[in-house]
């Protein structure tokens, strides 16, 4: 058995994170970690029979890179010999660039709230409990130490390996939570997990489509800010100094990420009343009309509000 297996076995077992009659929808972008993510829950599933049933689930956001990510995706379900779930945005009326420049707001804020309102509301009609993704340590970490740093305390909440959803919410586990970026990188390459050079065009500096990507974003008129440079560099420059301690103190990575699940735990979950549902859509939300609906509306009008929150 593989090292990272082990440590993702027992972050499993550990945090409970599955149960009998679970069906488990991973969400699978394409890059390394979501492909790690199916992989071991799979071999978990080999190791320790349970009657779990494991779905890959990809959204296709209609970028530049969609069909040659799509095809990755489709390898790697195929191999792990599970179902797959392929959702497109532009099916449910969502351009995310076009979306992006009309309310004025970054491509990855307007990405990252189509893809939380796709992963709970699409496998939830589809029968599923839970939903998986490929945050690990590292992502955790970081995360952890820029909402500290804003002030955001009430996130600590929802950084354990396990959220636990109220009304139309799915639970969600994140297997790779005790793992590190570098391990899953070695873990993918050792089993030659097929991965996208590019599953993502606004991640600069990633790949080939770095150029026409900032010529995508002058063309739709996003300002130069959208295409993440800002969050890319803040991230690095933290996972830099984490690693470094690291390095002088081996293990304190896990340690921190171990502490960080019990605050968690400590200060509960974050509400234990469902949220409130949006007028249009009938989905959670935090306001009157979800973010969801209104980046469609964005998307079909090319209208929206420069200082509008989503």
């Amino acid at each position: 058995m593989a090292g990272l297996e082990r440590l993702v076995f027992g972050t499993i077992r550990r945090y409970r994170l599955l149960e009998d009659g679970d069906v488990v929808y991973v969400a699978v972008s394409g890059g390394k970690d979501s492909a790690a993510a199916l992989w071991t829950l799979r071999r978990f599933l080999e190791v320790y029979p349970m009657d779990v049933r494991i779905t890959a689930f990809h959204i296709d956001l209609g970028f530049s890179t969609s069909g040659e990510t799509l095809s990755v995706v489709e390898a790697l379900a195929s191999r792990a010999d599970v179902d797959l779930e392929v959702v497109h945005v532009g099916d449910f009326g969502v351009d995310v660039e076009r979306a992006a420049a009309a309310l004025r707001r970054p491509v990855c804020s307007v990405c990252g709230a189509v893809k939380r309102y796709l992963m709970n509301r699409v496998p939830r009609e589809r029968g599923a409990t839970k939903v998986a993704t490929g945050h690990h340590m590292d992502d955790v970490l970081v995360n952890f130490i820029k909402n500290l740093a804003g002030n955001h305390l009430d996130w600590t909440s929802k950084m354990g390996p396990k959220l636990v959803g109220t009304g139309k919410l799915l639970t969600k586990i994140r297997p790779l939570y005790e793992a590190s970026s570098d391990e899953i990188s070695g873990y993918v390459r050792a089993m030659g997990l097929p991965v996208a050079k590019c599953p993502c065009p606004y991640t600069m500096g990633s790949c080939s489509y770095a150029k026409e990507t900032l010529e995508m974003a002058r063309a739709l008129s996003v300002r130069p800010g959208s295409v993440r440079t800002g969050h890319i560099s803040t991230y690095l420059a933290i996972r830099s100094g984490l690693d470094k301690m690291e390095e002088g103190t081996p293990g304190i990575k896990r340690r921190l990420v171990r502490g960080i699940h019990e605050l968690a735990r400590r200060m509960g979950t974050p509400s234990s009343r469902p949220p409130a549902q949006c007028s249009v859509c009938g989905e959670p939300s935090s306001g009157q009309i979800c973010a969801f609906c209104r980046i469609r509306m964005a998307s079909q009008r090319g209208i929206g509000k420069a200082t509008e929150k989503i």
